[in-house]
């Protein structure tokens, strides 16, 4: 099973890479250190704020809002694999503010932050 969701998560990251290149046309330069920051700061913040929210909820209503059902820890709040989940999404979004940014809006960050 472990090998089945790693070769899920490569190809995941493959077609994210190409899905985003497809987005930036060619004169975009990609940086590789501003996707760590964002594919990292994604990764913390995603699997904290499972956490917390699922813990709130369990703490107020008695009822959790998710479950995890692969590979779940801390009751299922999050997955093993959620640190790799949410790094994906934070790659995706370096992407899409990257398209933004070429589209030379004023309000950039707040699109951004609708556009999910």
């Amino acid at each position: 099973m472990i090998t089945n969701i790693t070769l899920f998560f490569l190809y995941l990251v493959t077609v994210v890479y190409l899905a985003g290149f497809a987005l930036t046309n060619s004169s975009t330069q990609i940086k590789i250190k501003e996707i760590y920051m964002y594919s990292g700061t994604l990764a913390m913040l995603g699997c904290i704020s499972e956490l917390a929210i699922n813990s709130f909820c369990r703490a107020i209503f008695d009822t959790p809002l998710w479950m995890y059902r692969v590979t779940p820890v801390h009751h299922g709040d999050t997955s093993i694999f959620a640190f790799f989940q949410w790094s994906l999404y934070g790659y995706h979004l370096y992407y899409v503010q990257k398209k933004l940014q070429s589209f030379k809006f004023k309000k950039s960050l707040f699109l951004l932050l609708c556009s999910h």
